[in-house]
């Protein structure tokens, strides 16, 4: 029988998590890093910068679980008040800590400044919490025990919150509670892409998968099906083995990759894999199509480079659109986009390119066409591919769709290829 995960609490604190200027990452980070070693998170909780919500929330969490994470309210400002609202939700009191102090000191000194008076706040932690060293940051987090519970305490900035987790808090999250947690059943996520959510959901509902857990996840561009097996260790790996076989079958070739992997790298591999290279031309997505493809690694071997025409004197010169065409079926059209792409390829010598054009708002439509609008084109050996899709919503989320879902076509077509 599978014992029962140890239960996490995380507190974020932070105006800025409420008003939605700022995305609660550090969330998304622990939960994902807690599962994997054993734990499950039971809440998350967001609260602003006041001791009295803090100490509340804190107090809460402290009754119910035996671990509980805040992060957020440990710089030097007056709003920074998760120290002070530890010492008041567990009856302690502020205690300065000189090495902490000189650790600032020798950090500023180090980077050409000098520390304020307000810098002191950080050379400040409850009384019985022992620091944890910030190797990126000036705020220390901190952790300390109380009534057999664990708390732990880390810097707001995702940059300093994950290489404090990493370098720190986890080692004490796991030497803290030894035997605390069962073996994690494991778990695998295949990504899928060119197909909907609904779709995903239908082909899964065709076949058995027992034995695991599945979950169905929307991102632009692709699915993610998350499984988690029901048991630990080798039979746990058994039963992923099974579903994978049979999602895979069920799914066919618009499985790309598997848990880290991602769709730029699974395409550059096909690109590889056929020695092709690749040029690109943009219109709507504003590079945002070569930018995804340069974020895999060892890019330059397929990759020739990109061209982007946002405006038609430049798709005329850099590209070559005549400007007959232009006149005639206007800069968002499918005749255009095949344009682009054949010149961008005449003009880097690519085997492959991919051309967008489109509109991504916030305007009205163009000569009959609603925003969202865009026109796609594939040259290569399969000859000439012509795609028109609409893309409802902001701006942003247009060129988001429309840069992923192009990438999800070539590399389909690559897959397909004879």
């Amino acid at each position: 029988m599978v014992r029962r995960l140890t239960a996490v609490e995380i507190v974020c604190v932070g105006e800025e998590l409420l008003d939605g200027s700022v995305v609660n990452t550090n969330a998304v980070y622990l939960g994902s890093r807690l599962h994997e070693l054993g734990f499950r998170v039971r809440a998350v909780h967001t609260v602003g910068d006041r001791v009295e919500e803090i100490d509340e929330t804190i107090r809460q969490s402290l009754s119910r679980v035996k671990v509980v994470i805040v992060t957020g309210g440990l710089g030097p400002t007056g709003d920074d008040l998760t120290r002070e609202a530890v010492c008041s939700a567990l009856g302690l009191s502020l205690q300065f800590r000189p090495q902490l102090w000189d650790s600032t000191r020798q950090l500023y000194c180090r980077r050409g400044g000098i520390p304020q008076e307000e810098d002191l706040r950080q050379a400040r932690l409850p009384q019985g919490a022992s620091p944890l060293p910030n190797s990126v940051g000036t705020a220390p987090g901190f952790w300390l025990r109380w009534q057999q519970k664990l708390l732990i305490c880390l810097p707001g900035p995702p940059h300093e919150l994950r290489t404090m987790w990493t370098e720190h808090a986890e080692k004490v999250l796991l030497s803290q509670l030894p035997g605390e947690r069962p073996r994690p059943a494991p778990t695998m996520t295949l990504r899928v892409c060119g197909m909907g959510e609904a779709q995903v959901q239908h082909r899964i509902s065709q076949i058995s998968l027992t034995g695991v857990e599945v979950g169905i996840y929307s991102f632009p561009g692709e699915i993610q099906v998350r499984l988690t097996a029901t048991q630990p260790g080798p039979r746990g790996q058994e039963q992923l083995a099974r579903a994978e076989a049979n999602l895979r079958a069920a799914l066919g070739d618009h499985v790309f990759g598997v848990d880290e992997q991602t769709l730029p790298a699974a395409l550059g591999a096909r690109l590889v894999q056929r020695q092709l290279t690749l040029a690109t031309a943009e219109s709507v997505t504003g590079g945002r199509v070569a930018d995804l493809i340069v974020s895999a690694p060892g890019a330059s071997r397929y990759f020739l480079g990109g061209v982007v025409a946002y405006d038609q004197e430049t798709k005329r010169c850099l590209l070559g659109v005549g400007p007959d065409l232009l006149e005639r079926y206007g800069p968002v059209s499918p005749e255009v986009s095949e344009a682009m792409a054949r010149g961008v390829a005449r003009l880097l010598g690519a085997d492959v390119s991919l051309a967008l054009t489109g509109l991504a708002g916030p305007g009205r439509e163009e000569d009959g066409r609603p925003v969202g609008t865009v026109y796609a084109c594939l040259l290569g050996p399969w000859g000439t591919k012509l795609r028109e899709r609409w893309y409802p919503g902001p701006r942003e989320l247009v060129r988001q769709r429309a840069a992923m879902e192009s990438l999800a076509w070539l590399y389909l077509t690559l897959q397909r290829l004879t």
